[in-house]
């Protein structure tokens, strides 16, 4: 009569054990289901999950700007200009962007702004239904990637949404008082180019279901991936035309390029550039003509040229770079490209490469030393000055400088936007800059502040 207790106490205890083990059986075998991509995975669940990681990933992101792709610790203590050499440098002003900024900074050659544009992403687009669920992230975490800067003072800017995906939010052109001329509400990111004839070249990007949209011979892609466009603007904003790049490479002889692509990768070129090539590059090569589109594949750490008429891919490369941008086209035929993870060696792992694209020989490179390295993973951009000197964008440093042939910094500046969280101390990451000379900017005629161009062209 006395043996019910303890019976009733082991009976509870294996049922314990046996939904433990049910549980950790569940837990199991769902972590195979999705590992796996095990039925119901694929069929029904997989969106769902993508969404909700994507949503926890953008919640972690927002709920700290330090922990935003915005904002990298501190590197120096120096803020501003802190090396010039007047007799080397090439004078003029730097346009320049940043991340904590929806807008666009001129300073001269001593660092002081002359010059600033600033439009918040939410006075242009009160209500962003091209965003996605209508929803995009908090102000400060919007900024202007990459703008360009008209003689006049207009600027036509790319606006990006650090910490969403897509990450493109539109374009947009203002004049030389930040007052907006017109919008364009398309998911462009990273990347924009004015041509000779005033029509402005930007990078669109959306989603799309392989279910419906397979990538030719790449099973491998999808079941959700970013595709992204080349998108001609008029001068207006008004769209003229749009390609996919990604048709463009698969149904190119250069297809083969995407297998290297990894199972389930949604953004599976991350296209970071777009430039049309002019007739002093292409005379100097038989695979190039003048209209033809450069682009440049961070995923595949390749660079490629698109015929927008034929919509296909008709030259690429893959080269001695890792993660590059912005490879420009020289007059003389040569390529300039900021190669962003491809240095071996000691001060840093970027570098910028000069090379022929046909032989890959390279006849200029750049890269730091242990006193003064040279390291940005992300991002990055570079200019070829008319004095042969190469302004360089070091995106992750939160610097600007200038070198010369010989590789000497000749002028080197630092943003002073700085951010302290956690008692640790953070500066903005610049996104891209380009010198001018005083002649360049006609809206600076009437300005009182007229150092740099009284220093003269050099």
């Amino acid at each position: 009569m006395h043996t019910s207790r303890p019976n009733a106490v082991i009976d509870r205890l294996l049922q314990g054990v046996f939904l433990a083990g049910l549980v950790t059986l569940a837990l199991l075998l769902g972590t195979a289901i999705v590992e796996f991509r095990w039925f119901p995975y694929p069929q029904y669940l997989e969106k769902a999950y993508q969404y909700l990681q994507a949503k926890q990933e953008q919640q972690t992101t927002l709920s700290s700007l330090a922990q935003s792709k915005l904002w990298t610790p501190a590197r120096f203590d120096e803020v501003g200009v802190v090396e010039h050499e007047p007799s080397k440098a090439y004078v003029g002003y730097t346009f320049y962007t940043s991340s904590h900024l929806s807008g666009a900074l001129l300073i001269d050659m001593q660092g002081t702004v002359v010059h600033e544009w600033k439009l918040p992403f939410h006075s242009v687009w009160p209500v962003a239904a091209h965003i996605r669920d209508a929803s995009p992230v908090p102000e400060e975490f919007i900024y202007w990637r990459r703008a360009h800067l008209y003689p006049n003072g207009d600027v036509v800017a790319v606006y990006i949404g650090s910490g969403d995906t897509p990450w493109g939010y539109g374009v947009v052109k203002v004049d030389k008082d930040s007052n907006l001329l017109w919008k364009y509400a398309g998911c462009a990111h990273h990347d924009l180019y004015v041509h000779d004839d005033e029509t402005i070249w930007v990078l669109l990007h959306g989603f799309r279901e392989s279910a419906e949209h397979p990538v030719a011979g790449n099973p491998q892609i999808g079941p959700t991936y970013l595709e992204d466009y080349v998108v001609q603007l008029s001068p207006e904003g008004k769209e003229l035309r749009r390609v996919s790049v990604l048709k463009a490479v698969s149904e190119s002889p250069f297809q083969g390029m995407l297998h290297s692509v990894p199972h389930e990768a949604w953004d599976p070129l991350h296209t970071n550039t777009v430039k049309v090539l002019k007739k002093d590059f292409a005379s100097h090569h038989e695979f190039a003509e003048p209209g033809q589109v450069l682009v440049s594949f961070r995923t595949l750490s390749a660079i490629g040229l698109i015929d927008l008429d034929k919509e296909q891919m008709v030259w690429a490369q893959r080269g001695f770079w890792i993660a590059q941008h912005d490879p420009d086209p020289l007059p003389d035929g040569r390529i300039l490209i900021y190669d962003n993870r491809g240095h071996a060696g000691s001060g840093g792992c970027s570098r910028i490469l000069e090379f022929e694209p046909v032989t890959h020989a390279a006849s200029w490179t750049y890269t730091g030393v242990e006193q003064q390295p040279f390291e940005s993973k992300i991002r990055g951009a570079q200019q070829r000055l008319p004095n042969g000197n190469v302004l360089i964008t070091e995106s992750v440093g939160g610097r600007i400088f200038e070198v010369s042939r010989e590789k000497e910094i000749v002028w080197d500046y630092h943003t002073p936007e700085r951010l302290t969280e956690g008692g640790e101390e953070f500066t903005a990451v610049v996104c891209g800059a380009r010198r001018f000379s005083g002649d360049e900017l006609e809206f600076l005629s009437d300005r009182n502040n007229t150092s740099a161009g009284k220093e003269g062209d050099q």
